[in-house]
């Protein structure tokens, strides 16, 4: 089974597991930015960020420690989701970082018509480059809503 944590109850060392004491402020500071983005992009069609509304949420199961984070707005034809984590081949798979996979995707009427993915090899450069990410998803957003999709 899957738990959902909002971002500010849980963990950077869920996905990063090796974070210094040194890199853990940027990081943390890196994520709050990319879910103020979830959020801010949310709150412009008139939903919720995520299942809890707090822009991003770690994705953990239940019997292994590792974490994914993902942010998601979804409205009845948009989705915009950004993620960051590591590869995994399958649910078993106990492996961590490095690498780490942060990604975008804006869905239109279920069609993908913009998507990113970047791969990092530090936990500082990872959380940055997502909350980058979380920061571009603006103008695919904003050119669907042009284009009449919304809430």
């Amino acid at each position: 089974m899957t738990e959902t944590i909002p971002l500010d109850q849980g963990d950077p060392r869920w996905v990063f597991p090796a974070l210094t004491e040194a890199e853990a402020p940027a990081v943390e500071a890196a994520l709050a930015l990319a879910a103020g983005r979830m959020r801010r992009i949310a709150t412009g069609l008139g939903v919720r960020a995520g299942r809890a509304g707090a822009g991003l949420e770690y994705h953990r199961n239940e019997w292994i420690v590792a974490a994914t984070i993902t942010g998601f707005v979804e409205t009845p034809d948009l989705l915009v989701v950004c993620s960051l984590g590591f590869p995994r081949r399958c649910g078993f798979d106990l492996s961590w970082g490095p690498p780490w996979r942060a990604g975008t995707e804006v869905e239109v009427a279920g069609e993908v018509v913009d998507g990113w993915e970047e791969w990092f090899e530090q936990p500082v450069a990872a959380a940055e480059g997502f909350a980058a990410a979380a920061d571009r998803l603006t103008g695919p957003v904003d050119a669907a809503v042009r284009r009449g999709h919304r809430a």
